[in-house]
């Protein structure tokens, strides 16, 4: 936990305007159903003007093959933002800060992801853009396999092994 709050007040610094997070287990949703308060839903209703919001939130990893979000097979319209997601383990193996597979109708925004083995991994997904994404000392980070990503805008990318 020490850590945690460290890489916190020390990355805050560097990669992303003050505001709190709230620290919360990793967000895992595998349907539409699944868009919950109990998922990191903050707000919104799925729809185009009433998106899904993930906000706030402050995850740690610290189990192999975790991902700080990992939604899936998802057409409802949803946004992540405002997030830190930092792997807390020595090892970088399997670790993804947010792992997209299917989804339709994300935006990503103001997320920060340290020390993974890939900070965004897109399979078969629709991201429509990525906005003031920053990742660290990480393998990759953003992964887009068979997916779309309409564009990618101010993103910080420091000491990672493959950009984009």
């Amino acid at each position: 936990m020490k850590q945690l709050i460290f890489a916190f007040s020390f990355f805050l610094y560097i990669f992303i305007p003050a505001f709190a997070f709230q620290l919360h287990n990793p967000i895992n949703i595998d349907n539409d159903t699944n868009f919950s308060k109990e998922n990191g839903v903050k707000s919104g209703n799925g729809t185009e003007t009433s998106p899904y919001i993930i906000e706030g939130w402050g995850i740690e990893l610290s189990n192999e093959n975790d991902s700080g979000i990992f939604i899936s097979n998802t057409t409802k319209y949803f946004v992540i933002k405002n997030c830190y997601i930092l792997n807390t383990n020595k090892s970088r193996k399997n670790y993804n800060g947010i792992y997209l597979k299917n989804v339709k109708n994300c935006k990503i925004d103001n997320v920060t992801i340290g020390k993974v083995e890939t900070g965004i991994n897109n399979w078969y997904g629709t991201i429509d853009e990525i906005f003031n994404y920053s990742i660290y000392d990480s393998n990759c980070s953003i992964y887009n396999l068979h997916g779309n990503i309409g564009f990618i805008k101010n993103c910080k990318i420091v000491k990672c092994n493959i950009g984009i």
